[in-house]
């Protein structure tokens, strides 16, 4: 059976970021849509190089063109450096002996982040990290457009994280109708997951889910920030207990 190149699989690659725009070049871009490749049954090509094994010549062309696709993967065909197309169908293939096979996943992924220490929109020091299902929706591109699609979606997912830090306060400052990290979480991870998805657009994967699974000040300013906290809400207590009272006044 010809050997094949499976997708790179061991310990995730954690990678410290800054803000990183998504990526463009100059190269030229291989044109990466769906194609879907014609293969011959397995189990025929098999039986034939079993019949014609006096030959010697023919079954060893066979069986090095056998190849088998489990369900939910594709395997991307590339003959002699050009790319040829997808097999998705699950199966024993056979396909041409000289032909170079890579196996991408299509099943649904994991991406457990690095908590980050960040400063927010108004400056402050806070901790903050996400967690997040992935999955490739174009073979072809994850295999061409970027050279290690697994750290390429790991980077950038770090990248929009800070984008976000830096979008939103992680608390209001006297506007009670003011998004923040911590007060408006849907609208927060709706941000991510779009600034992630339209960053790794070009590399075939696609994130269905991304939400902040870590929130809070940093260590060192985290005291000082919950005595600004009580402040805060005591001088908003006093405010409405004022608002109260002038507005009994008004309709005494």
């Amino acid at each position: 059976t010809m050997s094949i190149n499976e997708e790179a699989k061991g310990e995730e690659i954690f990678i410290e970021s800054k803000n990183v725009p998504p990526h463009e070049s100059n190269n030229a871009i291989v044109d990466t849509k769906e194609i879907e490749y014609s293969t011959y049954d397995g189990c025929c090509m098999c039986f034939l190089g079993i019949i014609l094994f006096p030959t010697l010549v023919f079954p060893i062309i066979a069986f090095n063109g056998l190849f088998q696709i489990q369900p939910n993967k594709a395997a991307v065909i590339k003959l002699f450096g050009e790319y040829k197309g997808i097999v998705k169908t699950p199966g024993y293939h056979w396909i041409n002996p000289f032909a170079e096979i890579t196996v991408v996943s299509l099943r649904q992924n994991s991406l457990d982040g690095n908590i980050m220490y960040v400063n927010d929109k108004r400056g402050n020091p806070i901790e903050i990290g996400m967690v997040a299902v992935w999955r490739v929706i174009n073979p072809a591109a994850a295999i061409f457009q970027v050279e290690n699609y697994r750290s390429f979606i790991y980077l950038q997912s770090e990248s929009a994280l800070r984008q976000l830090a830096t979008t939103y306060a992680y608390d209001h400052a006297g506007d009670e109708n003011e998004v923040t990290l911590l007060k408006g979480m849907n609208q927060v991870n709706d941000y991510l997951l779009k600034e992630i998805n339209e960053r790794i657009k070009m590399s075939g994967v696609i994130f269905d889910e991304a939400r902040i699974n870590h929130l809070k000040y940093s260590e060192e300013v985290s005291a000082i920030m919950l005595k600004r906290q009580q402040a805060e809400s005591v001088n908003a207590a006093r405010k409405k207990i004022v608002e109260g009272g002038a507005s009994k006044s008004e309709k005494a």
